[in-house]
């Protein structure tokens, strides 16, 4: 995190190594990807979904008061009403 100074670079910085997982990960190469500017959106926002997840880690659910918080959603986040 010392490297990565702001919010939109670390988010960056994640994607590109879950993209080097899930190419690891893969069997079969594509030569050509036909939607890459979808593909790159889509790796920006896992890789935010996965940051606050890790975030999220720390909160004790029990220690929150329940007015503020809801259940998680289906991407299992926490969110405030």
């Amino acid at each position: 995190m010392k490297t990565c100074p702001t919010f939109a670079k670390v988010r960056k910085t994640l994607a590109y190594v879950l993209r080097f997982i899930n190419n690891a990960r893969k069997k079969e190469r594509k030569q050509h990807e036909p939607n890459f500017t979808r593909r790159i959106e889509e790796e920006l926002r896992e890789s935010k979904l996965q940051m606050f997840k890790w975030c999220q880690e720390a909160i004790k659910i029990n220690t929150v008061d329940q007015k503020l918080m809801s259940k998680p959603d289906e991407q299992g986040l926490l969110t405030c009403i």
